[in-house]
């Protein structure tokens, strides 16, 4: 099991980010084009019925960041 770095940025840094999804072309999109992007996203593959039913609940973290 390796190790997840996590980078806490200040609220300068965090002004400086941009994001790289095109939220315009996202909402325009079909239920069936997201599904048929979904398939073919290699950097994250879908679950099989088995991966999923191994999966356990986790407690979400909420972050705020007061910009």
């Amino acid at each position: 099991m390796g190790m997840t770095r996590i980078r806490v940025l200040n609220k300068s840094d965090a002004m400086k980010l941009k994001g790289k999804s095109n939220l315009e072309k996202l909402e325009n999109m079909t239920d069936a084009e997201i599904h048929k992007t979904s398939l073919s996203a290699q950097d994250a593959p879908l679950l099989s019925e088995f991966q999923l039913n191994r999966c356990r609940p986790f407690i979400f973290l909420k972050i705020k960041l007061k910009l």
